[in-house]
């Protein structure tokens, strides 16, 4: 199971070709999930947008596709854990990124993205496109 990334959404949304063809494929094999964090990123950019109608639209239609991952108790928990370890690293990633991470991680997904730095040093399966 697969957690897409903001990175990855923005670009499908773009319509970008190959991104729909991998996720059409994907979505064959299993559930896509995005995660609540995300949804925040997509509507934010959305409402900003200079077409912000259509935009708000195609998140609406788009997430008849998708499985939303909440950020849970569990989440929360591995957040607060995951946070401590990598501020002892002096590597303390955007709190954002590490909350996409903490719900794909306790959810057992692999994070989808094209931006692999967001995600450099946490304890997640991460899939670069």
């Amino acid at each position: 199971m697969y957690c897409l990334d903001t990175s990855v959404l923005v670009d499908f949304f773009r319509n970008d070709a190959i991104i729909i063809q991998k996720l059409n494929e994907l979505s064959d094999e299993c559930a896509l999930f995005i995660s609540t964090p995300i949804l925040c990123e997509l509507y934010k950019g959305s409402f900003i947008s200079s077409k912000s109608n259509k935009d708000i639209a195609s998140v609406k239609d788009f997430l008849s596709f998708v499985e939303i991952a909440d950020f849970n108790i569990e989440a929360c928990e591995w957040f607060g854990k995951e946070y401590a370890r990598l501020q002892k690293l002096g590597r303390t990633p955007p709190e954002i990124d590490l909350m996409i991470a903490s719900i794909a991680k306790t959810n057992g997904l692999t994070l989808i993205t094209r931006d692999k730095r967001d995600f450099l040093n946490i304890d997640i399966k991460v899939e670069v496109w």
